[in-house]
């Protein structure tokens, strides 16, 4: 697993925004797994529990993005009531309240959301994610509804409110599942939660009765913790997986080069796995339509493939995977920078994960790491090398003195008895409509390619040794 950049290392709290430094100062502190020392309001919330953590095996499920942060919570809502959460918009890139549902068995599909930008401050504060906002201002308080009742008519609804009801159970209670995210937190990992403590609840009934804090949260009956997910139906049965991935070729289902497909919904992705095998006829029977399922956030855009070290030259499986690509044009926030210019870039955020098995008893864990964009040199031309190879793999060129990322291929493999095979996964979040190669504007399987063009990742299999031939870039940097 190779270090995070130097932030790594900061003090809590060291270089954050004035703001930031008040609130962690006076906050004690708590040991966080895989983490350094986190303020103890990152887990202390009694709506939310702890923060997501791919460190820990029962917190690293639904394909999560390692610098995406992700506090859960699961409440049973009593009839025509509401709850206010007051909080303070976090130090980050992006941040999103979210509810999710079951369809057709499938946990985890996006019901209702609400993200940064369409979040009303309160009277007297402001908006630090909009365009042109002071990041840093100390004064950014919020406040969000979030309603048991359905979702009204096109043009009535009231702001800053997301609508959890259903029409058939309005008259009575309701289990909802709620997701607050936010994604790199400035001067990560020093502060998961972006410098302030999470949204205090305020339950109001129907009669007028309201609870605050504690006392809400023991009358909405709440679960949290990532790992209370409702996780039943997730994936597909460990047996398809299986026999599907070892009814095809060496690699299978991983190909040379890598071929890239957009996440449309969980069945889709079993397509990868049926080429090549008996089972290809079945291909054009799975649905196509765009489910956001494995609680993805609704402002994302994926892509995924397949990669195994055993393809290339190298017989014993030491090759390593080089991808090539544009990077989208994306705001720098990880240093604190002062100004949002989130409507003037192609995407919000990028990164590259490699994840294990879509399989029900794995449910998509994160392996051994993800990159962000701010962690991925480009040249000139915003191009990017990335190479993905085992740490005593490495080229020595690998480095960001040479201009490329490094990403920990890992051990782990699919989880489930593949110790080569991975899923990797390149996410593009809230993409500009203006961006005409964005993940976003693929809209039917087949299009990736031709849709995202330059920013197509080519993946090409080599050792390490001609890797380093063939970059021409001598001597190992530092990591990136």
């Amino acid at each position: 697993m190779h270090a995070r950049p130097a932030v790594a290392a900061l003090a809590l709290g060291g270089s954050l925004a004035v703001s930031t430094v008040s609130v962690a100062a006076q906050t004690p502190t708590i040991p966080y797994p895989g983490y350094p020392e986190q303020p103890a309001y990152v887990a202390d919330s009694c709506l939310f529990g702890a923060a997501s953590n791919w460190h820990v095996p029962e917190q690293d499920v639904a394909g999560p993005d390692t610098t995406a942060i992700s506090w859960y919570a699961r409440y049973q809502v009593p009839a025509h009531a509401t709850i206010t959460l007051h909080g303070d918009f976090p130090h980050g890139r992006f941040l999103s309240f979210a509810t999710y549902t079951t369809v057709d068995g499938e946990p985890g599909v996006v019901s209702t959301s609400l993200t940064d930008q369409a979040i009303a401050p309160d009277p007297g504060s402001a908006n630090p994610f909009r365009t042109g906002a002071d990041r840093g201002n100390p004064s950014r308080a919020f406040t969000v509804t979030l309603s048991s009742d359905p979702t009204p008519p096109a043009g009535t609804e009231q702001p800053n409110t997301l609508y959890t009801g259903a029409a058939a159970t309005v008259d009575e209670t309701q289990t909802v599942e709620l997701i607050e995210r936010l994604y790199l937190p400035d001067h990560y990992p020093a502060d998961l939660a972006g410098g302030v403590p999470l949204p205090i609840p305020t339950l109001t009934l129907a009669d007028g009765t309201s609870f605050e804090g504690q006392t809400a949260c023991d009358q909405l009956s709440v679960v949290n913790g990532v790992e209370n997910l409702q996780r039943e139906g997730a994936g597909i049965p460990d047996a398809v997986y299986t026999d599907l991935r070892d009814a095809g070729p060496l690699g299978h289902p991983a190909v040379v080069p890598p071929v890239w497909n957009k996440y449309f919904n969980t069945k889709l992705m079993q397509a990868p796995l049926m080429a090549s095998t008996p089972s290809e006829s079945l291909i054009p029977t799975l649905p196509t339509d765009a489910v956001s399922g494995f609680y993805s956030n609704a402002g994302n855009d994926a892509i995924y493939a397949y990669g195994d070290r055993r393809l290339g030259p190298d017989p014993d499986g030491h090759n390593v995977l080089v991808l090539t690509g544009t990077m989208p044009t994306h705001p720098s926030t990880v240093e604190g920078e002062p100004a949002a210019d989130n409507d003037a870039v192609d995407v919000r955020y990028f990164s590259l994960c490699s994840y294990g098995a879509i399989a029900q008893s794995v449910d998509l864990p994160a392996n051994a790491d993800c990159l962000y964009d701010e962690q991925i040199p480009t040249d000139a031309e915003q191009r990017f090398t990335i190479v993905v190879s085992l740490p005593e793999d490495r080229p020595l060129s690998a480095s960001a003195d040479c201009g490329v990322a490094w990403m920990d291929w890992g051990p782990e493999g699919d989880h489930l008895g593949d110790p080569t095979l991975d899923l990797f996964s390149i996410r593009n979040e809230l993409s500009n409509p203006d961006f005409a190669s964005s993940i976003a504007k693929v809209t039917q399987p087949g299009m990736e390619r031709e849709v995202l063009g330059p920013y197509y990742p080519e993946g090409t299999y080599m050792t390490a040794a001609e890797f380093d031939v063939s970059h021409g870039c001598g001597g190992h940097g530092d990591s990136i």
